[in-house]
């Protein structure tokens, strides 16, 4: 896959210029051309929308990750004092690929996401990649960690995700799948109006195996708004953007976010986070003053 450069802006508000003009147009879409517009922040552009499991350079199958992740239940459960009744398994997932595109009710959760939710919230290399409901929590996610004078940009990505276009029966190319919100799950997955997404191909009609997400996005960074709305207005895959924003803007960002009490405690609820937040808005009065 070629090298994802995204847009490079010049500021915060540049940002926030770009997040409006996409809204505007998701507001003259029909809901069931765009199901879902989703938002995720990385302080490293070369990253792109690599999960946790691609960035420990695994590469399984769906079979040999739900027996890996089913394997080590029991200690899990002996360790956090939790209890799955569903376990991820691959015939359920198959079938419940199968199921979104036929036309029936099927369950936005698919089964075992519980599970899979709560190991990559806790650090297990997963296939899951995390986003937000929320542009601001992933701008605070892209720049709570960088360092003001690094060189490199953070990123912010918003990923849309099409409701026409989409072969869930034929699996030879790379397909994004949206798993939705409504889980038992951590309450940090609430707190940042968290959301999952895998993408899945099938290789020879056999092996069911995980792809990289870049792979199955239409890359919509620089286009005019005659072409985006060619790409909305026709079946098309998944859109996707990319925004390049300085990391100088760090303290203006946070001190942004912060009015509207969004920052690491509000979004963890730790203590760890109180200290952390405290120290921040020590840093952004010295930037203020």
């Amino acid at each position: 896959m070629s090298e994802w450069k995204g847009t490079d802006l010049c500021s915060w508000e540049q940002f926030l210029e770009r997040l409006e003009w996409l809204r505007g147009k998701r507001k003259k879409c029909p809901s069931t051309k765009v199901l879902s517009i989703l938002y995720r922040g990385d302080r490293n552009p070369q990253r792109n929308l690599d999960t946790s499991l691609e960035r420990e350079g695994l590469h399984v199958t769906f079979d040999q990750y739900f027996t890996r992740v089913t394997t080590i239940c029991a200690e899990v459960e002996s360790m956090s004092g939790r209890r799955w009744d569903v376990m991820p398994d691959e015939t359920a997932y198959l079938g419940w690929i199968a199921s979104l595109g036929d036309g029936s009710k099927a369950p936005r959760a698919p089964p075992g996401y519980e599970y899979l939710a709560y190991l990559r919230h806790h650090g297990f290399p997963s296939p899951l990649l995390d986003w937000s409901r929320s542009p601001y929590i992933a701008a605070y996610f892209a720049f709570s960690n960088a360092d003001e004078g690094q060189k490199e940009p953070v990123s912010i990505y918003i990923y849309w995700e099409m409701g026409t276009g989409k072969n869930y029966g034929k699996l030879t190319e790379p397909l994004i799948l949206s798993l939705g919100s409504h889980i038992r799950t951590h309450h940090r997955h609430f707190r940042q109006q968290s959301e999952y997404t895998f993408c899945v191909r099938q290789e020879e009609n056999v092996e069911l195996k995980f792809a990289p997400h870049d792979e199955a996005v239409t890359r919509c960074d620089g286009l005019p708004d005659s072409e985006v709305d060619a790409y909305i207005g026709q079946p098309s895959p998944d859109l996707a953007w990319k925004f390049n924003i300085p990391a100088r803007e760090k303290w203006k960002v946070l001190s942004y976010l912060d009015e509207y009490n969004l920052n690491g405690l509000t979004l963890f609820g730790t203590e760890d986070e109180l200290m952390k937040t405290l120290a921040m808005r020590a840093e952004i009065k010295r930037w203020r003053d």
